[in-house]
């Protein structure tokens, strides 16, 4: 990820989202360790620990620490200053997301594997036509379970709209993060 960091021209990066013209609640997830995104390889992200809303934002994916606000609205979104995380998630699969590390690890090493890696969500779950993302719950994946994490949503994740590629990933202090969309990317 950090090779593919360097390439990235940062003239590209967004400050703001304008025109916002759908915002859609999917729902929410405990992070009991650190926030992670990606699609297959993860990189971690500085934000809190606590409860998640997961909200779809046109073909974004934004997520917002539950001490941060009650109502989101297109105003309070298009105010926003977002700062770039470093992070950009090389998509592969046509979708991305933000999980809880704490489960994923969890998973990972009940399956001995000790990469980086986004468990395997089963596709009878994924739905690449919405633009509509879904909240992770550990009864998805494909992998065994450990008993102690049985039906724990531990994640969010949304197609891209615009299939595989590069997807930049943004930051409000340490309680928001934002996927941008193909569509946005494109647009901005």
């Amino acid at each position: 990820m950090s090779d593919m960091n360097s390439l990235i021209d940062p003239t590209k990066f967004i400050e703001k989202l304008n025109g916002i013209n759908n915002i859609d609640k999917i729902g929410s997830f405990k992070v009991n360790d650190k926030v992670v995104v990606g699609e297959m390889e993860y990189s971690t992200l500085d934000l809190k620990k606590g409860q998640y809303n997961a909200y779809q934002v046109d073909d974004n994916l934004l997520i917002i620490h539950e001490s941060n606000i009650d109502e989101i609205t297109r105003e309070y979104l298009e105010n926003i200053t977002w700062k770039f995380s470093g992070n950009v998630v090389s998509v592969d699969g046509g979708r991305f997301g933000f999980y809880d590390s704490e489960i994923v690890t969890k998973i990972n090493i009940r399956n001995y594997n000790l990469s980086n890696s986004i468990p395997d969500i089963d596709m009878k779950y994924i739905n690449f036509k919405s633009q509509t993302g879904m909240i992770i719950n550990t009864n998805m994946v494909e992998d065994q379970i450990p008993s102690d994490i049985k039906n724990i949503d531990f994640g969010v994740a949304s197609s891209t709209v615009t299939g595989d590629g590069f997807y930049f990933c943004y930051i409000k202090e340490d309680q928001m993060a934002l996927l941008v969309g193909g569509i946005t990317a494109d647009t901005k």
